[in-house]
């Protein structure tokens, strides 16, 4: 009966999957169809750029100096073998197009030439000295996380790069002059926007965004040569993606089609990856990590830092772990990698085994948002996310935070409050404006509101809360699973636990003197609460103290001897030995009677030398 049983789930389930497969099948065969479509229809702009020079248009490129008559001093590299026909052959289709032309000129910036990975050749223009002498341009540049959360919202979405970027802006013509560059075929300017020109990328994004500024957070974003593309349907879709390729075709700007992805399924957005389940981390990136090798100078830390950074948001508060990290960096001293940085750079590898996939909210679904808080002894934790309940919603971002010192006194209401209040504050650009449903496992806000005089800390939270709409889901502790693990984040906390107080981290101290924002996971490094005020200064004298330590017989030793000499040679005049400091020298030690102690100059003290035996009496 039971093998019956299993043999009609068996069948059940192939139906079922084959089912599921058909359906698939015929939606991408949709979306096959769609774009080769839109392939078809763009082929006038889906193409490099013409071999001519580009239009001006609203926003050219200009370069304005601070000095136009300073001097550089250029140093001409030699070129590679390997990419040399592939230089003459770009010089010559630039010459061709009117993009180059050659020049006479009283300086010019040598043009680098790097190989790519695929063999071909990528020039740049070593403009260091130029851009140093450069007035800045400070257009701001869009929010990436903005960016993703809006493309990854959307059911449909479509990638647009552009070919050969910077070749199709403009320089204009009294500032051409300046972007003279040599190579060893002779020395040119450039009629377009150069690689390796400081103010290159705000140019272009200003363009960018005079051409969709009316586009732009609806149904486009643009960040650089990147645009993305977003709607809720696919008529909705290929009405925006009409409208995007006519404001291209008409400011004649060229695409790449291998680097287009229409109709996507699973894109690249800004270094992440978006598919119909969520926003992800790069699972290269976070391999990466992963696999980074111990570092072994500022240098490397600094290059794994930025790489962490750029992915925080899918590791809750990894700043705790980065925070001594990037205080070790002192270019002034040399480098050490102590037992809590390893802790730390180990611990920010764990966290990157186990990020989330992110769903953002939807304002458009009827479904309601919810903001699960729970604090505990150690911290707080919280999470927002979309769903019909909130057992089984996606969550859209996640916090875990350490509380400080004085917040570890709150009473527990306060501080479930406290957990409240900061998700609404993490995530306030997302929820401001919309009814949001909170679920805690405390009463806290009743018992915060049943306070006859409340003090002035409880009165400005009263105060940011009334900017929300919101209403409070009473659960049982038990239930509130995920919250209650990310507030108990730091829990680890065992101050009794003996260990080595030269452990603890130099940066740690002078970035965070009370340890309020450190995690108990490297707290436990310390022996007691004591060590954390005490560290900053043993530890900037640790190394003079071993030196004298080594060095305190040789001391010793070079002090009696001297004592010997003077009170033998001229024992009536030893108040003319000159004085190394306000301490007495030896002779007077001498000559003051016993018994003699003689002091010693190291960080173990007077006492500790007595304790050593350095003590001299009179024969």
């Amino acid at each position: 009966m039971l093998d019956w049983i299993a043999k009609e789930q068996w069948e059940d389930e192939i139906i079922r999957r084959s089912h599921v497969g058909f359906v698939i099948d015929e939606k991408e065969e949709e979306l096959i169809k769609l774009r080769e479509k839109w392939y078809a229809k763009t082929e006038d702009i889906m193409r490099p750029p013409p071999d001519e020079l580009p239009p001006y248009r609203e926003i050219n490129h200009r370069i304005p100096l601070i000095d136009e008559q300073k001097k550089y001093r250029y140093h001409l590299p030699r070129c590679a073998e390997v990419v040399k026909p592939a230089l003459i052959e770009k010089i010559r289709r630039y010459v061709k197009a009117g993009w180059w032309r050659h020049a006479t000129v009283e300086q010019a910036a040598p043009l680098l030439c790097v190989a790519k990975k695929d063999g071909k050749l990528r020039t740049v223009v070593d403009a260091r000295q130029r851009n140093n002498n450069t007035v800045h341009d400070l257009t701001p540049f869009p929010d990436q996380d903005l960016i993703r959360m809006d493309v990854a919202r959307a059911k449909y979405r479509s990638k647009i790069d552009l070919s050969d970027a910077y070749e199709q802006i403009r320089i204009i013509a009294e500032d051409v002059w300046k972007t003279a560059f040599a190579t060893p075929c002779g020395t040119f300017v450039s009629e377009v926007m150069q690689q390796g020109d400081t103010n290159a990328p705000s140019t272009f994004q200003r363009l960018m965004t005079s051409l969709f500024w009316d586009c732009i957070g609806r149904f486009v974003h643009v960040y650089l040569d990147d645009i993305f593309v977003y709607s809720d349907s696919i008529e909705e879709h290929e009405k925006h993606l009409e409208i995007v390729f006519e404001k291209l075709r008409k400011a004649q700007l060229y695409l790449s089609r291998k680097k287009c992805d229409l109709f996507s399924k699973d894109m690249d957005c800004l270094g992440h990856r978006i598919d119909d389940r969520g926003l992800h981390a790069d699972m290269d990136k976070m391999s990466r990590i992963r696999n980074w090798r111990t570092p072994r100078s500022y240098q490397e830390v600094q290059h794994f830092l930025g790489l962490v950074n750029y992915l925080a948001h899918f590791m809750p508060d990894v700043t705790a772990y980065t925070t001594p990290l990037s205080g070790m960096i002192r270019n002034d001293r040399p480098f050490v990698w102590r037992a809590l940085h390893d802790k730390c750079f180990e611990s920010i590898k764990a966290l990157a085994c186990k990020v989330p996939i992110l769903k953002p909210i939807d304002p458009n679904k009827n479904e309601p948002i919810w903001l699960i808080c729970d604090a505990s002894v150690y911290g707080l934790g919280a999470l927002y996310g979309q769903g019909p309940n909130w057992q089984t919603c996606r969550p859209a971002g996640l916090l875990s935070k350490k509380f400080t010192s004085a917040q570890r006194a709150y009473p527990t209401y306060e501080q479930e409050a406290l957990a409240i209040l900061e998700g609404l504050m993490k995530w306030e650009d997302k929820l401001l404006g919309r009814h949001v449903h909170v679920v805690t496992d405390h009463k806290a806000l009743e018992f915060l509101q049943g306070i006859p005089r409340p003090n002035s800390r409880q009165i400005r939270w009263y105060e940011f809360l009334a900017r929300f709409q919101y209403d409070i889901t009473y659960i049982p502790g038990k239930l509130n699973k995920v919250a209650d693990c990310l507030s108990r984040y730091y829990e680890n906390d065992n101050f009794d636990e003996p260990v080595n107080e030269w452990d603890y981290v130099n940066a740690d101290v002078r970035l965070d003197p009370n340890g309020d924002f450190l995690p108990f996971s490297r707290m436990i490094e310390l022996k007691a609460s004591r060590i954390l005020r005490r560290s900053a200064r043993l530890a900037e004298k640790q190394e003079a103290s071993l030196a004298a330590k080594a060095k305190l017989p040789e001391v010793v030793e070079d002090r009696v001897q001297e004592a010997q000499q003077l009170s033998v040679a001229r024992p009536q005049a030893v108040n003319e030995v000159p004085k190394k400091d306000e301490d007495p020298t030896v002779g007077e030690l001498l000559s003051s009677g016993p018994p003699l102690k003689i002091r010693v100059e190291s960080p173990d003290g007077f006492h500790n030398a007595i304790r050593k035996g350095y003590v001299l009496r009179r024969a």
